[in-house]
């Protein structure tokens, strides 16, 4: 969809990939999100739920961050990010 709302609008087209961080005993749920560059955006009060260590966090956040370059690495091979800053007045 957003190739085909950035070729009508003749914008650049990019991909940036996000992958949820699943919760260990329950892999289709997710406690978070990760990015391509490693941040993280987490459900705090659910961690707390969950009673998750920051060791088991960080085990299960290295395994997603691997498929992300995994699929980075196929999808966007070694293209830099366009520079938005040139394009947008406000940043």
């Amino acid at each position: 969809m957003g190739f085909i709302v950035a070729r009508e609008l003749d914008k650049p087209f990019d991909l940036i990939i996000v992958r949820k961080i699943p919760i260990p005993m329950e892999p289709e749920a997710g406690f978070g999100a990760i990015t391509f560059d490693g941040i993280k955006a987490l459900n705090e009060p659910l961690l707390r739920q969950l009673g998750l260590t920051k060791e088991e966090i960080d085990e299960c956040s290295s395994k997603v961050i691997e498929e992300i370059r995994r699929r980075m690495k196929k999808f966007r091979r070694e293209k830099s990010f366009p520079d938005l800053k040139k394009r947008l007045s406000y940043l």
